[in-house]
């Protein structure tokens, strides 16, 4: 059983229970599926009587459960103009040049206070957001109908890109590149896969981010 369907099952004490949340879960309309995943996610809060990688764990499954029933918002170039060179191209080139239409993978929105200056790291985020133009060093205009698909059925228009520069408490800088700008959302996030891919190691400590770069420590508590 995979982990997700044992994170699923593992609370219920009956075949009947676990009939029930598969019917919930998996069947019924896709709109009732939709609130369902999503309300799941909304009500998830860390808590001091389990260890926080079990939390952690169990957040990046109702992450990858949002993700999964969600759609992504594409803004198509040229339709109507065939593209000789990137059907020439290699599956993986093909794949890669499809993927770089794709304005930005689902964002989820919390119901939370609105702080425009506070970062939430979100490692199911393929993308960085920013809903403060103040915090943009360079800011360039999207394209008109630019959007991010969010977790609760609504879309929300991408006004810019551009590079965010944020100061760590060790004194050093953290540079974001190609952050989208989105005025609507109601907190800030940084993809952690992104960091991944520069070499960033994050680690959850003690409710504490720590960044490190081949074993050299960058900084902490975004």
């Amino acid at each position: 059983m995979s982990n997700t369907l044992f994170d699923l099952f593992v609370n219920q004490k009956s075949a009947k229970e676990i009939w029930e949340t598969l019917e919930t879960r998996y069947g019924g309309d896709d709109a009732g599926r939709k609130k369902y995943v999503v309300g799941k996610w909304l009500q998830f809060h860390m808590t001091d009587d389990k260890p926080i990688m079990d939390q952690v764990h169990e957040y990046e499954n109702l992450v990858a459960d949002v993700l999964s029933e969600a759609y992504q918002c594409y803004q198509r170039k040229d339709q109507q103009k065939p593209n000789h060179k990137q059907h020439a191209q290699t599956t993986p080139q093909v794949n890669l040049a499809e993927t770089e239409e794709v304005i930005a993978a689902v964002v989820v929105e919390a119901n939370l206070v609105e702080n425009k200056s506070d970062w939430i790291l979100d490692t199911g985020a393929s993308k960085h957001f920013c809903s403060n133009k103040e915090l943009f060093q360079e800011l360039k205009e999207a394209a008109d109908g630019e959007c991010v698909y969010m977790g609760n059925s609504a879309t929300a228009g991408v006004l810019g890109k551009g590079k965010v520069l944020l100061k760590l408490t060790s004194g050093k800088t953290l540079a974001l590149q190609d952050v989208l700008y989105v005025p609507s959302l109601r907190r800030n996030l940084i993809s952690g896969s992104l960091l991944n891919k520069v070499g960033l190691k994050i680690v959850l400590e003690a409710d504490k981010v720590i960044i490190t770069k081949n074993g050299d420590f960058i900084g902490k508590d975004i």
